[in-house]
């Protein structure tokens, strides 16, 4: 039920951006940078990540929204659930238990994180440009979040799956772009 009046009862995160666009635009943007850009991990491998982050954030817009992606994109839909019960007994590889355990340190107590955590992570078989790829990742949920916070936006469980098929046929951009709107491209220095 989002908070602001000019919104819908079942607003998503679309409304909201739509909602102020010169500066939701650039969200967009990166996003699809961020989300969908290159990365040596899967595209389901980063939804599940972003899935946990937005679940260690109680953000369960974000979760389900990024769980349902995640299950889109191949995964079963219950690692999110398992990392965040017990990251060491989750059904998957080391490289995302390693990254999961970093993630759950710099998404609930950043100020912790040193170097023994990137060197833990890296001990894993991840590369530094896959773990730089999973932290822009965790900074765009953490934003994002805080959106849906802010805003009131809870979502329904059928626009879930909606948006997340959505996103896997076109992407951020084109999808805003369908519904008329110019994603911004960044200015060059």
């Amino acid at each position: 039920m989002s908070f602001f009046k000019s919104l819908s009862q079942n607003a998503m995160l679309s409304d909201v951006f739509r909602h102020n666009w010169e500066k939701a635009g650039y969200l967009i943007a990166m996003a699809e940078e961020i989300c969908l850009g290159q990365s040596e991990l899967s595209r389901a491998e980063l939804e599940v990540l972003e899935a946990y982050c937005s679940k260690l954030n109680e953000c369960q817009y974000c979760y389900q929204l990024h769980n349902e992606m995640a299950q889109v994109y191949g995964e079963e839909g219950e690692l999110v659930t398992a990392l965040f019960e017990d990251i060491d007994t989750a059904p998957t590889n080391e490289k995302i238990k390693a990254l999961a355990h970093f993630l759950k340190r710099l998404t609930l107590e950043p100020y912790k994180n040193n170097q023994a955590a990137v060197n833990a992570v890296l001990s894993s078989g991840c590369s530094e440009k896959a773990l730089a790829d999973v932290i822009y990742l965790c900074s765009l949920s953490a934003m994002l979040n805080r959106l849906v916070f802010g805003f009131g936006i809870e979502g329904e469980g059928s626009q879930f799956t909606q948006v997340a098929q959505g996103i896997k046929e076109t992407g951020y951009r084109k999808m805003y772009e369908n519904m008329g709107l110019d994603v911004p491209k960044f200015k060059e220095i």
